[in-house]
């Protein structure tokens, strides 16, 4: 299957970081997936719960970014690809969660994290 539901640039609000600064104040953060999820009776049917709701699925997303609090990007990444494996329409995600800028000298730095991730995995983690 090659089907994807692709969600790009979304932007989101969180306290992940190392630094106590980013805990206390936040960090902006970019969000894109990139889901794999057989579309095709979605498309016959024109039908909304046959396929994934992306909509819901935004919301469902920002509260987990807003309300988590993690050392490291790639734990938080982790955590949204686990919530977006719960649906059962669901293969495989990839997910780029992109940390900008960081409070760094080096002007407007931005560092991303990319993992992918598949049923297989959430069975067994």
């Amino acid at each position: 299957m090659t089907d994807k539901l692709l969600i790009r640039n979304l932007r989101l609000y969180g306290h992940t970081g190392y630094f106590p600064e980013e805990k206390k104040l936040g960090v902006h953060m970019q969000l894109d997936l990139e889901i794999q999820v057989d579309l095709a009776l979605a498309a016959k049917e024109d039908d909304l719960t046959q396929t994934l709701d992306y909509g819901g699925l935004v919301y469902q997303l920002e509260d987990l970014v807003a309300h988590s609090q993690f050392d490291l990007l790639e734990t938080l990444a982790t955590q949204i690809a686990r919530c977006i494996l719960a649906y059962a329409c669901v293969n495989q995600v990839k997910v780029t969660l992109t940390k900008c800028p960081l409070p760094l000298p080096f002007g407007e730095l931005a560092v991303a994290i990319e993992i992918e991730r598949d049923r297989v995995w959430a069975a067994t983690s």
